[in-house]
């Protein structure tokens, strides 16, 4: 085998090994599992899962059973060869009006990610009320995404606004109290949190 066919082969196998550990630490988060926990559960020594999860180790035939029959997964979903059901979520657009739209002073939103498997990860469809409104500041754990789909907005923070037009993405942390208004009546955003 001349290096560089070995060399390609190398790098097949680090990221099929890399695949597996994201795919091992995604599934036990989602379950709320610390490693402890799952190394409680499986007889496999914490430290070689923190390996096999940053994929520093392949795991054997025999682990690889072990951690399916305690994440719940097939074996075929560890060497990602499958999905799970719940590993992907899909909303339809003429699925939108089916969804509960909630309401908040002069805003109106769609929840995109209603499916549990992805709980640290909320996305919705936001049209923006007119004015700001004092009781109406938004601040939460982790970050936020803003796209904006249509129109254009004010982000409202403590010390600045920000002034997005159509095609302009925000990211800040949540932890930062903001509030939004749109500036034009066809304001349409896509908001992502992510709380991890």
């Amino acid at each position: 085998m001349s290096a560089e066919v070995e060399a390609v082969a190398n790098q097949k196998s680090d990221l099929m090994v890399a695949g597996v550990g994201n795919r091992i630490r995604g599934w036990r988060r989602q379950r709320g599992l610390t490693l402890d926990a799952l190394a409680e559960t499986t007889g496999i020594s914490k430290s070689y899962l923190s390996k096999l999860e940053s994929g520093k180790k392949a795991p054997s035939i025999a682990t690889v059973m072990k951690l399916s029959e305690a994440l719940g997964v097939s074996v075929g979903a560890i060497f990602g060869e499958q999905n799970q059901e719940t590993d992907i979520h899909v909303v339809r657009s003429d699925q939108h009006d089916k969804l509960l739209h909630g309401t908040e002073i002069g805003a109106t939103y769609i929840p995109l990610s209603q499916s549990t498997a992805f709980q640290n990860l909320e996305s919705f469809l936001y049209f923006p009320p007119d004015e700001y409104a004092d009781d109406n500041r938004g601040e939460h754990s982790g970050e936020e995404m803003i796209y904006v789909i249509d129109g254009n907005i004010e982000v409202q923070f403590n010390d600045r606004t920000v002034e997005l037009f159509q095609g302009d993405y925000l990211q800040f942390h949540g932890y930062n109290s903001h509030q939004i208004r749109k500036i034009s009546s066809d304001a349409r955003l896509l908001i992502i949190i992510n709380r991890t």
